[in-house]
Formats: structure tokens, C-alpha cells, sequence
């Protein structure tokens, strides 16, 4: 009998330490990447002190005319292989009517078909959604290793570098499409009743959740428009090659190919078309995010697996538009 309980309670203890064993395997690879998240506070790097306020100056001056650049601040520095990156942060907001927007007011001009003119009043409608309206900004600045003043600062991208002037408006560019844009104005349809809005909204206020995936910009963008009512269906489910991969490999998968083969989203060419809760992809790169504010003049997107939130995209960026067929 004394044999009996001795067993029992060394078998019990052996279960018990299994029990702990077990969970300590699989709570620890989740513990890990948390602390790998969080931010500590750190002070600034003085190189990012000596320039904070020509970048805030230049933000200024870029946008003037256009936007109000308020309440600006340096929330996070990296050290890269490629120099320092700094992110801001900043309260932008469109100063200037929708009704004068060159792209807008160009596509207005130049819309000869009842279409183009419908669709040159939709335009001049969701504008206003962000006239006179505070919109949080972010941009990445980069410090290339060896530089130490304003002038040397760039735009990091996946495998080279922007000059800030990517983000200067051109006033005679965005005109240019407009018109070509309202020439060549087709109106497209497509199934489904995406909400534009609901998905843009969950994005920005999921941005910073815990990554499911290693690389999980198209889980995350799936997650999104899913949200927003593309709904699970067929191949198209959370795990799926349709739901976690871009479709940067060209042989029919991911999420990109996915949207367009079963008409939710089509390939926009003209930037200014491009609304909020479209899809952004980087063709130099296996990378999607979702377009989280458009106005026609600035876009911004948010996105993972670094978090990005209403992040301005500069132009000269390598990438291709898709935008949803329903509204």
C-alpha cells in the first residue's frame, strides 16, 4: 500500500513537471517577441536633436498652402544597417477646398462623359471627408551612416532610398493626371459590399496588435478588408496561402491575385483614383499595407509587420494600386 502512494506521487509529480514543461515551451516564443516589441524610452541620438527642428521646418514649409503641420515629435530611433532611422509623428490637416485640389479640379475640367462627371462630384465628396480635419501623420526619415546634417537626409525603402523632394506636391503633375485620368474615366463594378471605412478603421486601430506571422503585411490586410466585408469564402480564410501571401510570387496565390481574379478589386493606374481601403503593393518586394487616407494630393498608409500608422508614401516608391469595384 506504501508502494502504491509513493508511486502515485511520483507519478504525479511527473505529470506536473510535463504540465509545466509544456507551458513553458509554448508561452516563452510569445513572451519573447513581446519584450522584443516593447519600447523602451531612450534618449535621442544628438544627431536627431541637432536637426529635429530644420524637419519640422521643412514639413512645414512643404505642406504650406495645402496643410497645417502641428504638435510635430520624434517618437522612435533605430540604428540600421543603413544609418539611423528616425520615425515622426504630426497633426496634418488639408487646409486648402477639395474643389481646388489639382487632381480634382483637373478630372472636373476635363470630364466629358455623364460617368467621369458623377464621378468627379464622388471625388470632390470624399475629399471633404478630410477638409479641415486633423489627420495623425507619420514619416520615417533616414540618416545614412557617415552623414550628420539636414541636407544628407533620405527616405528609406525596402532596398534603396527617396530624396525628401518625393514628397513635394507638384501641382503640375497632379493636374496632368487628372485630365488624363477623366479622358480615360471607366467606371468599374464589381460584386460585394466592401465598407471602405470599417476596414480603414480597424486598421488604424490594430496597427500595433502582436504579428501572427513572421512577415504579416498580407495577414494583416486580409484581416483588414475582411473586416471591412470581404468575407471568408472558398480559398479565402485566415491561414490560407489566399490569406497570409502577397502574390509576389506570380503563379496565381496570395492575396492580390486572389481580389482581382474574383473582381473585389481592380488595378487603379492613376494615383489620384487610388481611395482610402484600397491595397498598396510593393513590386520590389514581397510587401502589401492598406490605404488608410487619400486625398488626391497626399497618401498614407497602415500596415505591418513593422507597425505603420497613416505613414505619408512618397512618390518614386515601386509600387502598384488596387482598389476595391464596390463602394
Amino acid at each position: 500500500m506504501r508502494f502504491l502512494r509513493r508511486l502515485f506521487s511520483f507519478l504525479f509529480r511527473i505529470i506536473i513537471l510535463i504540465f509545466f514543461l509544456g507551458l513553458l515551451i509554448f508561452i516563452f516564443p510569445r513572451i519573447a517577441r513581446n519584450v522584443k516589441n516593447i519600447k523602451l524610452f531612450t534618449p535621442k541620438p544628438q544627431i536627431v536633436k541637432n536637426i529635429e527642428k530644420d524637419v519640422e521646418e521643412f514639413l512645414i514649409e512643404n505642406y504650406r498652402g495645402y496643410y497645417d503641420i502641428e504638435n510635430f515629435k520624434i517618437t522612435s530611433t533605430e540604428e540600421t544597417d543603413r544609418g539611423l532611422e528616425f520615425t515622426t509623428e504630426f497633426n496634418m490637416t488639408l487646409t486648402k477646398s477639395p474643389n481646388d485640389l489639382p487632381f480634382i479640379k483637373s478630372f472636373r475640367e476635363n470630364a466629358t462623359t455623364d460617368e467621369a462627371k458623377d464621378y468627379a462630384k464622388y471625388l470632390e465628396n470624399y475629399a471633404n471627408n478630410f477638409y479641415k480635419n486633423k489627420s495623425k501623420t507619420s514619416l520615417v526619415f533616414l540618416m545614412p551612416n557617415g552623414k550628420s546634417s539636414f541636407g544628407d537626409l533620405k527616405f528609406p525603402l525596402h532596398e534603396k532610398t527617396l530624396e525628401l523632394s518625393a514628397i513635394k506636391i507638384d501641382e503640375a503633375r497632379l493636374s496632368s493626371l487628372g485630365k488624363s485620368a477623366a479622358i480615360n474615366y471607366k467606371k468599374t463594378i464589381g460584386e460585394g459590399n466592401y465598407d471602405r471605412k470599417e476596414a480603414c478603421t480597424y486598421a488604424l486601430e490594430h496597427y500595433k496588435d502582436e504579428p501572427e506571422y513572421e512577415n504579416n503585411c498580407a495577414n494583416f490586410v486580409s484581416t483588414c478588408i475582411n473586416k471591412g466585408g470581404i468575407s471568408e469564402k472558398g480559398s479565402f480564410y485566415p491561414g490560407a496561402i489566399n490569406w497570409i501571401t502577397t502574390g509576389f510570387k506570380n503563379d496565381g496565390s496570395g492575396l492580390v491575385p486572389y481580389l482581382t481574379r474574383h473582381g473585389f478589386f481592380y488595378q487603379e493606374k492613376f494615383r489620384g483614383k487610388v481611395e482610402p481601403g484600397s491595397i498598396v503593393y510593393w513590386t520590389d518586394a514581397s510587401h502589401v499595407a492598406l490605404i488608410t487616407y487619400q486625398d488626391t494630393v497626399t497618401m498614407k498608409y497602415t500596415a505591418h509587420t513593422k507597425p505603420r500608422r497613416n505613414e505619408i508614401l512618397p512618390l518614386g516608391s515601386k509600387t502598384i494600386y488596387f482598389t476595391p469595384t464596390s463602394h
